[in-house]
């Protein structure tokens, strides 16, 4: 998986500026991005040191801030939508950052090259740095304005609302370790909510 998201991300800085100047329907991107998580679904059920079932249902609203940036590839659709592939580094809650890959699709109705309304929608799954065995599924959605400076070169501002789904390690004092072990664990899954705000560059 590593692998797989690090030739990604090569390819998109990389190869991108090669096709870009050859060809008017390929599209580059830069998007920097600022984000507060606000809500948190925890749900575990697993047995502690002692032998006891532990169930935790919990539904937290909090602040967290977290921020981001990626970098996409992408080919025009039609007058007005482009398809694009996108990776790079996020947060999403406290410890966990992610380089995610993921497959989205904008559309302005005004037209690609113009200015106007601008939404996307994005897909995919993100690697945990902090924790290489987690791979954590993702998605966005994003709304805003388009200006556009011509020959394909514009800038996006953008809220954006993302979600993402993740099985945590589950802490528990009981054990030695300060966490429950995988055998032990019957349900484990969480669900982070963030919105925030973005800007992306467009070649």
């Amino acid at each position: 998986m590593k692998k797989i998201l690090l030739t990604s991300f090569l390819f998109l800085t990389f190869g991108t500026a090669l096709c870009r100047a050859g060809n008017p329907s390929v599209s580059f991107g830069l998007e920097w991005g600022y984000s507060l998580s606000f809500f948190n679904l925890r749900q575990f059920n697993y047995l502690d040191a002692e032998g006891s079932r532990v169930n935790v249902d919990e539904r937290i609203f909090k602040a967290g801030s977290n921020a981001g940036i990626l970098a996409s590839f992408g080919l025009n659709v039609g007058e007005r939508c482009n398809f694009s592939i996108s990776s790079g580094y996020m947060g999403v809650e406290d410890n966990v950052r992610l380089v995610p890959l993921l497959a989205g699709i904008t559309c302005v109705p005004a037209g690609i090259e113009e200015s106007g309304f601008v939404f996307n929608v994005r897909a995919g799954a993100g690697m945990n740095v902090l924790d290489h065995t987690r791979v954590l599924p993702l998605a966005d959605l994003g709304l805003g304005y388009r200006i556009s400076f011509g020959n394909g070169c514009g800038i996006d501002l953008k809220f954006i609302l993302r979600g993402a789904y993740d099985h945590p390690s589950i802490f528990d004092p009981t054990y030695e370790t300060g966490y429950v072990p995988v055998e032990n664990i019957r349900d484990n899954r969480a669900i982070y909510l963030s919105a925030g705000l973005s800007t992306a560059l467009n070649f």
